[in-house]
């Protein structure tokens, strides 16, 4: 296992559902400084829009200073009630202080209690933390829905790994290099945002998700169906194509997998200890397919082989991440895989080899997929705003920063 740059002990973000639309990392001012007395929970702002990115900082008060990490719940009940809800867990200090930045998220999830992931719509929602020991809550204002249109989701290499496609949330494609333009949902009206592009083996066409499981294919790229018009669990966060081109998988936030044409399904993702996934990758034979945990973790099924935790820990363990994972990419020939987070550090697993990172790096937006060449000499990751950064044998040609 390879990384950029250590990890500094920092936050363990776990969004539970709707990693379609995140908006951009932008500086926010900071929230009241923590202090010793009673419990207490802040915000840098009484109210945001999705994709907002917010501050959030407290203390757990006098008597409660344990340490080690906190519970911090955005929910859209009140404190004490069953909710839908999205979970951050900053480290706590040992003077019983926490903070943390949080992005403002577009779907909440219900889990078992509060029932099947819903929107973030306009209205009042409250940040909370509870434990053995204190309690306190500060309610939040979402001023604003409107998902980030111009957010940068995902990245595919062209056959020859001389190009690649950028896909954006509002149906954009965006072609590079060899990597010929085939139409987009560009200024098309979106029912969801776009999470996901896939391209056909021969490079001549390729696939759109929405976050509600619509397909929109292009080129030689066929319509086998798609979960539009259908009650989802979680939003759909990507798509592979088989290895022929006949079929495709849409993956779930929630681990559910959905086959079409000649993709046969293999089970669910099913660590029950990974509160969403970020992405899918089948195995190179179409036999298995890998899915990504936001904390790294990687669940494998067919014939995928069974890859370690991509940040070598277990997925009950929340300290000393500063970002989550955002995407994966599969070697040539199935025994290892290439993870990235947020922060653009980069992870390989069995036999792919570290070709650098962006691991840090000051970074304008997070990065939000990776591309692996053909040949599996190098990678390519994409931030929120398009920026490309190029590694190993993958050639850099050009972005949309």
């Amino acid at each position: 296992m390879s990384h950029a740059s250590s990890r500094a002990a920092g936050v363990r973000l776990v969004l539970a559902a709707g990693l379609a639309a995140l908006g951009s990392m932008a500086s926010t001012p900071k929230a009241a400084a923590a202090a010793a007395g009673p419990p207490f929970i802040a915000v840098s702002a009484s109210s945001g829009s999705v994709g907002d990115v917010v501050e959030v900082s407290g203390n757990v008060g006098t008597g409660c200073e344990a340490g080690g990490s906190l519970v911090v719940q955005f929910s859209d009940s009140p404190p004490g009630r069953t909710a839908l809800s999205v979970i951050v867990i900053p480290p706590l200090n040992s003077d019983g202080s926490f903070s943390t930045t949080f992005e403002i998220p577009d779907f909440l999830s219900g889990g078992a209690t509060a029932g099947p992931s819903m929107p973030v719509t306009p209205g009042r929602y409250w940040f909370e933390f509870q434990d053995t020991c204190s309690h306190a809550s500060v309610p939040f204002w979402v001023s604003s829905a409107t998902l980030a249109a111009g957010r940068f989701v995902g990245i595919a290499s062209s056959a020859s790994g001389r190009g690649y496609w950028l896909a954006r949330a509002d149906g954009g494609v965006f072609s590079f290099g060899d990597a010929a333009f085939y139409g987009s949902m560009g200024g098309r009206g979106l029912a969801a945002p776009i999470t996901g592009i896939a391209r056909t083996p021969d490079g001549r066409g390729y696939w759109l998700v929405g976050a509600d499981g619509g397909v929109f294919s292009f080129g030689d790229a066929r319509f086998y169906g798609s979960m539009a018009g259908r009650a989802l669990a979680a939003p759909m966060v990507g798509i592979a194509s088989t290895p022929d081109g006949e079929g495709y998988w849409l993956f779930g936030a929630d681990g559910g997998v959905f086959s079409f044409g000649d993709a046969h399904f293999y089970g669910a993702a099913s660590d029950s200890g990974i509160l969403a996934y970020s992405g899918l990758a089948p195995s190179p034979d179409g036999g298995g397919y890998f899915a990504l945990g936001l904390d790294g973790t990687v669940d494998s099924a067919g014939d995928a082989w069974a890859a370690q935790p991509a940040n070598g820990v277990s997925a009950s363990t929340p300290d000393g991440f500063d970002a989550w994972f955002a995407g994966m990419a599969v070697t040539p020939d199935g025994r290892g895989l290439w993870t990235v987070g947020t922060d653009g550090g980069v992870f390989t697993l069995g036999d792919a080899h570290f070709y650098g990172s962006m691991g840090g790096r000051q970074l304008a937006a997070p990065v939000t997929g990776i591309a692996a060449t053909p040949d599996g000499g190098g990678y390519w990751l994409v931030g929120a705003d398009g920026g490309v950064f190029s590694f190993g044998d993958a050639p850099f040609e050009g972005s949309a920063a």
